[in-house]
């Protein structure tokens, strides 16, 4: 059994078929995902734009893998319906997942990881044409320079602020700042992105030993 665990998709607009085809193809080997917030972008489409998109071809493969779907900043749940258990099984702003070898403790990460967003609640769609705008600078910088491009002070963590979320004992898996990372030391995983022609994710086994994953697609 395996765990399939991703973040920061940002779907919208006219689907990019190598990354269907790669989500997919992950979706469909692994037996559980878990999809670690801003699966869609909120800020450039609406909720009913999502759904109707050609991105709905995920659906029914996130829905037979019992997707937990983990609430992000720009997909928070004021944005959306009961119609996400389309594609999830469950909702939630974090979530637990015990193995025989750790514990995983999952949340978005914008609330205390930079840029902070203290309430997540307060983004909202003004400026769509805008927000696609530097949604294709941001683009072409990542693929150009690749996800390690932004400094390490985008996702920093201190350990007092590690051990108010949890247990240093727990993995604390995250995603928010884009910029993929491992902390062994604090037992922190941020994500990155699944975007921009990088497939950034994890897998988890059956026994709970993980593997952090970086491709191309």
């Amino acid at each position: 059994m395996s765990t399939f665990v991703f973040s920061d998709s940002h779907l919208y607009g006219k689907v990019n078929k190598r990354k269907l085809d790669k989500l997919k193809s992950l979706i469909e080997k692994a037996d559980n995902v878990i999809i670690n917030g801003d699966f869609w972008e909120g800020l450039i489409i609406t909720f009913d734009e999502f759904m109707e998109s050609d991105w709905k071809e995920l659906f029914p493969l996130l829905k037979a893998k019992h997707t937990v779907y983990v609430f992000g900043n720009h997909d928070h749940k004021g944005l959306s319906d009961d119609r996400i258990y389309q594609f999830c099984d469950l909702a939630v702003h974090e979530y637990e997942l015990k193995t025989p070898k750790h514990t995983y403790f999952f949340t978005h990460g914008a609330e205390f990881l930079y840029p902070r967003q203290a309430d997540v609640s307060l983004l909202k769609r003004e400026h769509p044409k805008q927000e696609a705008f530097m949604t294709d600078i941001q683009r072409i910088i990542f693929s150009i320079f690749g996800p390690h491009v932004l400094p390490k002070s985008f996702n920093f963590i201190n350990k007092e602020e590690r051990q108010r979320l949890t247990s240093l004992d727990n993995i604390l898996v995250c995603g928010h700042t884009h910029r993929p990372q491992y902390q062994k030391d604090l037992n922190f995983i941020d994500l990155g992105f699944f975007n921009y022609g990088y497939a950034n994710y994890l897998l988890i086994d059956n026994e709970g030993n993980f593997e952090i994953k970086c491709e191309r697609y």
